[in-house]
């Protein structure tokens, strides 16, 4: 039980915690595979790699491949996987910030109504999570920066459904460098 609270808390922060102004205002967390390993034992499943992006992730068995439509790659969608037997789905996009910085960024997303911001830091890398009501669902997502001013999201919805909390804090949990 204390492991399964542990995770719950886990996916409670790497979802976002602490609504921020500033980046300075935002809560900082460090997220580690080692604090999912055991209960990724639990969720049957793999790592798989994402070579174009330089990242792995642990990915339930459960998650099959939906076809991203021409509207949804022009928005820089790369991935988008569902379960059914979990009850939620994950996408993955890749798209460049031009001339923004990270503050106009962020100003974007909040203008669009993110909240629950905090700079993550999950195996080494660093990232950005918030919270997101899109089309009903809520969402929470994981961002990451490259050296050319392009991002990274994994996006994970619904969050608030139960039976897939535990699933997207291990597959939040287990994104590292790929080799």
């Amino acid at each position: 039980m204390k492991k399964l609270f542990a995770i719950l808390l886990s996916l409670f922060l790497v979802l976002g915690v602490a609504a921020a102004e500033t980046t300075e205002e935002m809560k900082e967390e460090v997220m580690n595979w080692e604090d999912v390993s055991e209960i990724a034992a639990s969720i049957e499943g793999d790592f798989v790699s994402f070579e174009e992006f330089g990242l792995n992730m642990y990915l339930p068995s459960s998650f099959s491949a939906v076809e991203v439509t021409e509207e949804q790659k022009a928005a820089g969608m790369v991935y988008l996987l569902s379960s059914e037997e979990l009850g939620g789905a994950l996408s993955i996009a890749y798209q460049s910030l031009g001339d923004m910085d990270f503050d106009a960024y962020l100003n974007s997303l909040k203008e669009a109504g993110a909240t629950e911001f905090e700079k993550d830091t999950v195996n080494g890398l660093t990232a950005l999570s918030y919270e997101l009501v899109s089309n009903g669902q809520k969402t929470g997502s994981l961002v990451f920066g490259t050296e050319e001013n392009n991002i990274i999201t994994f996006c994970f919805w619904p969050i608030d459904n139960e039976n897939f909390k535990l699933a997207a804090a291990v597959m939040g949990a287990s994104i590292n460098a790929g080799e």
